[in-house]
């Protein structure tokens, strides 16, 4: 039988903006509790852990896993979740997103957002009084890229050591691979086209280059799929068009 994990006091009430800000112990940690939850779905040991708290999620584009992700967790918990399509909002009426964040924080519990910059989920961090949580910007993807190192390190066993290859666009994924890799002793590389490399957030790739560096490990930025590829264990592949996901005009109408 597997033992139920005991709840530490060490992630309480915080913000994490991006994946960045998590130590490795934390990490592991949030893995651990997340492989438990996953083999155990039905376990009713925290089922009331959050009975009364409410979660609000403001995503300013369409969502799949990850709002399905967020609700799901909040439901097995005992929570109730909020979500709000900025667009049906009063930000879609010009309301703007200080005031919004300002509004939401006399209601909720906990604060998870899909925003279009970095800088919109740093301002939560910095107006509201309640944990936020990163659901998607161009430079993170925090719960994606711990979704996905949970299943490899399913599979493998491990996470060290590992040689991980990233093909896709150049946005929120990309980058949180880039400053976590490093601190799981992961070797990672970045199989974009050259058009896309230079899009790279310049800071959080150096401070990746460093990291790396300290940990022993490997991070490159390759734009030949085929040698980026020929050592992986695993390939972690994104979409490279960015069509919609960016609020930009699809890729029929720019042909137009």
């Amino acid at each position: 039988m597997v033992k139920t994990p005991e709840l530490t006091d060490r992630l309480r009430g915080r913000q994490i903006p991006h994946i960045g800000v998590l130590s490795r112990e934390e990490l592991l940690e949030i893995m651990a509790l997340g492989d438990w939850f996953r083999d155990n779905r039905y376990d009713d040991t925290y089922v009331s852990l959050l009975r009364g708290r409410v979660q609000a999620l403001l995503f300013v584009y369409e969502s799949t896993r990850t709002r399905l992700g967020f609700e799901t967790a909040m439901a097995q918990l005992g929570g109730t979740t909020v979500y709000l399509s900025a667009k049906e909002t009063q930000m879609g009426r010009g309301e703007s997103l200080l005031d919004t964040l300002q509004a939401l924080d006399q209601y909720i519990d906990v604060f998870a957002g899909r925003l279009w910059k970095q800088e919109d989920i740093e301002l939560a961090c910095q107006v509201m009084s309640v944990p936020v949580l990163n659901a998607c910007t161009p430079l993170d993807h925090s719960t994606h890229v711990i979704g996905e190192l949970m299943t490899i390190r399913k599979a493998k066993g491990r996470l060290e050591g590992l040689n991980l290859v990233y093909t896709g666009m150049a946005r929120g994924i990309l980058h949180s691979l880039i400053r976590v890799c490093p601190v799981l002793g992961i070797n990672l590389t970045l199989a974009v086209p050259e058009s896309y490399a230079r899009t790279i957030n310049k800071q959080i790739l150096q401070e990746g280059m460093e990291k790396a560096r300290k940990a022993g490990t490997t991070l490159e930025v390759c734009t030949n799929i085929k040698e980026a590829v020929r050592n992986a264990d695993f390939i972690q592949a994104s979409t490279l068009i960015r069509s919609m996901l960016a609020g930009e005009s699809n890729l029929l109408k720019k042909r137009k």
